[in-house]
C-alpha cells in the first residue's frame, strides 16, 4: 500500500514538473519573439511620390532634435530608411531629461554641428519643448559663412526668430520630419517644401487667405516681411534677447490646445507689449484642440486691433500645415484672397550645390 502511494506521488510530481517546463518554454518563446519582432511603421504617402524622393534623396539632411524627442521605433526607422540621405546623430536621444530629447549641452552640440558641416539643410525632427533653453549657447556662436535651410515649426519658433533676426536667414515654417510617419498629415506639407527647394517657381502662393476684420477688407493688399510662429513661443519671447520684432512685419500666429480665454489673454499680452504697434498685418493660422470659445476670442481680437487681420486654415498644427517662408518679402491680397512669398535664391542654390557635391564625390 505504501509503495503504491509513493509511486503515485512520484508520477504526479513528474507530470507537474513537465507541465511547468512546457509552460515556461512557451512563455520564453513568446518573450523572445516579441523582442525581435520589427515594429510596423506606417509612413506618409508623400514617400511614394517620385518627385519628393528624387529631389531630396541625394541631398544630405541634418536631423536635429532641439526640443523633445521621438520614440525609439521612430528613431530606428530614420536611421535605417534608404529613401532620404538623413544625417542622424548617434546621440540624438537620451533619457537624461524626460521632456527633452537630450541634455542642453548635447542638443546644442547637435545644432552647432549642423551649422558647421557641409550639409545645407537642417530639419527638426519634432517640436515639444526646450529649444529656447539653448539661446545663451547659440548667441555665442559665430554666424556661419553660408546660409542654410532650416525647417520646423511649433517649439522651433524660437529658432526661426533667432535665425531670422540674429543671422538674417530665411527659414521654412513647415512640417517636422517625424510627421513623415503620420499618415493623416497632408502630403502637400512636404511636397511643397520640395517645390520651394527645387526652384520650380520664383514665388510661393496660396489662395484661401480671407480678410478677418474691417481693416483687411478696406485695402487691396499689404506688403511686408513675414515672421511669427507658435503663440506660446511668441509670448515666451517677450522680455528676452530673442523677442519677436514686429516692426513692418506680417506676423503669423498659430497654436494648439489653447482655450478661448487663454487665447484672448495671450493675444492681448502681445498687443499690450507693443508687438503689433508697427506691424503691417497679422495672419492667423489654425488654433486646433481648443474649446468652443476660440472663434469668439479670435474675432474679438481682430475687431479690436487697428491693422489688417487675415485668417487661413492651412498653416499650423492641423493636418494641413503648408510651408511658409519667414523673413521673405510677402504680399497678402485682399482682392485675390491670397498670400505670395518670394522664394529665396539661397534655398535652390543650396540644393543644387549639395547635389553637385554628391555627384562629384561619387
Amino acid at each position: 500500500m505504501n509503495k503504491c502511494v509513493v509511486r503515485f506521488f512520484k508520477r504526479f510530481f513528474l507530470v507537474v514538473f513537465l507541465c511547468s517546463l512546457i509552460i515556461s518554454c512557451k512563455h520564453s518563446y513568446c518573450i523572445s519573439t516579441t523582442k525581435i519582432r520589427e515594429p510596423k511603421i506606417k509612413v506618409n504617402s508623400v514617400l511614394d511620390e517620385r518627385f519628393f524622393v528624387s529631389t531630396l534623396n541625394q541631398v544630405p539632411i541634418n536631423v536635429v532634435a532641439p526640443s523633445s524627442g521621438v520614440t525609439r521605433d521612430e528613431l530606428k526607422y530614420f536611421q535605417n530608411q534608404e529613401l532620404l540621405e538623413l544625417l542622424v546623430p548617434e546621440n540624438l536621444l537620451s533619457q537624461i531629461v524626460p521632456y527633452n530629447s537630450n541634455s542642453d549641452v548635447m542638443r546644442f552640440e547637435q545644432l552647432k554641428n549642423s551649422f558647421n558641416n557641409n550639409s545645407s539643410i537642417i530639419w527638426s525632427v519634432r517640436g515639444g519643448y526646450g529649444s529656447a533653453r539653448l539661446y545663451e549657447s547659440l548667441a555665442k556662436l559665430k554666424q556661419p559663412a553660408n546660409e542654410k535651410v532650416f525647417i520646423g515649426y511649433s517649439d522651433a519658433t524660437f529658432l526661426h526668430l533667432f535665425l531670422t533676426q540674429k543671422w538674417g536667414w530665411k527659414t521654412i515654417h513647415g512640417a517636422m520630419l517625424s510627421e513623415l510617419l503620420k499618415t493623416e498629415k497632408d502630403p502637400k506639407n512636404f511636397s511643397i517644401i520640395t517645390d520651394i527647394l527645387s526652384g520650380k517657381s520664383e514665388d510661393l502662393k496660396y489662395e484661401g487667405i480671407k480678410p478677418f476684420n474691417k481693416q483687411a477688407h478696406l485695402i487691396d493688399q499689404v506688403d511686408g516681411v513675414l515672421t511669427g510662429g507658435n503663440l506660446e513661443l511668441l509670448n515666451n519671447s517677450l522680455g528676452t534677447q530673442w523677442q519677436i520684432n514686429g516692426n513692418d512685419k506680417i506676423i503669423f500666429i498659430e497654436d494648439i490646445g489653447t482655450k478661448g480665454y487663454a487665447l484672448d489673454r495671450s493675444l492681448n499680452h502681445l498687443k499690450q507689449a507693443g508687438i503689433f504697434k508697427n506691424a503691417k498685418a497679422i495672419l492667423l493660422g489654425e488654433f486646433i484642440n481648443g474649446d468652443a470659445f476660440v472663434g469668439f476670442a479670435l474675432e474679438r481680437f481682430a475687431e479690436q486691433i487697428n491693422i489688417p487681420v487675415y485668417k487661413a486654415n492651412i498653416f499650423g498644427h492641423g493636418n494641413k500645415n503648408y510651408p511658409l517662408i519667414f523673413n521673405s518679402n510677402t504680399v497678402i491680397s485682399s482682392r485675390e484672397n491670397s498670400i505670395t512669398m518670394k522664394i529665396n535664391y539661397e534655398f535652390t542654390y543650396a540644393l543644387k550645390t549639395q547635389k553637385d557635391n554628391f555627384v562629384a564625390d561619387n
